[in-house]
């Protein structure tokens, strides 16, 4: 049972929270413009509320505590665990907007729904090892700049996009960017806890 004060009505439905999750997020991104990478709903909606003055920040954020103390009355669905976690990650992310710090572990788990990664300075080592002399290059390279020899390294995501499973990888290219060859695996994913990573 949830612990805020909002009691269900019995005609409310998760569609109802949806819409009103998506009405919010559009008037967040009048104090955020990207805060949401695309829109695809009723144009009225984005319409209703690009009018008048931005809502204040802190009515935001009550609406945004309302929706996840409502959410949290529907019983127990994978629809309605999805929904709970985009209102976590606004309700975080407009305490942010009304200038609250958030630590790296909170933003981690409540907008980003992850765990952070135990620091292991081993692997840390490990991973300087295998760069060797190629550490210095590697933020020229994110620039396209190349080596003195004419080689150009990249590094990227294996497995990546939406539902990345992977690690980080790098190739080098020997002929300006014509053709690569992987020359391996600069920091692999993890099981124990399950994660995933992208280093530039």
């Amino acid at each position: 049972m949830p612990h805020g004060r909002h009691e269900r009505a019995e005609d409310d439905t998760l569609d109802d929270v949806a819409d009103a999750y998506v009405r919010l997020v559009l008037a967040i991104q009048r104090h955020s413009p990207y805060y949401m990478d695309a829109y695809f709903g009723p144009s009225a909606w984005r319409a209703e509320a690009q009018r008048g003055r931005p809502r204040p920040v802190v009515d935001l954020l009550a609406l945004a505590r309302r929706l996840v103390d409502r959410v949290r009355w529907f019983p127990v669905s994978e629809r309605r665990a999805f929904l709970e976690r985009q209102l976590v990650a606004v309700e975080s992310y407009g305490r942010i907007l009304s200038g609250e710090h958030l630590s790296w572990r909170q933003t981690l788990r409540t907008i980003l729904d992850a765990e952070p990664l135990p620091f292991r300075p081993d692997e840390v080592a490990r991973v300087l090892k295998r760069l060797g002399a190629l550490r210095w290059s590697i933020p020229r390279t994110y620039d396209g700049d190349e080596l003195p020899s004419g080689d150009i390294l990249c590094s990227y995501s294996n497995a990546g996009g939406q539902h990345a499973t992977g690690g980080t990888d790098w190739s080098r290219s020997t002929d300006g960017g014509s053709t690569w060859r992987v020359e391996g695996t600069i920091l692999p994913r993890t099981e124990d806890p399950l994660t995933t990573n992208f280093l530039k």
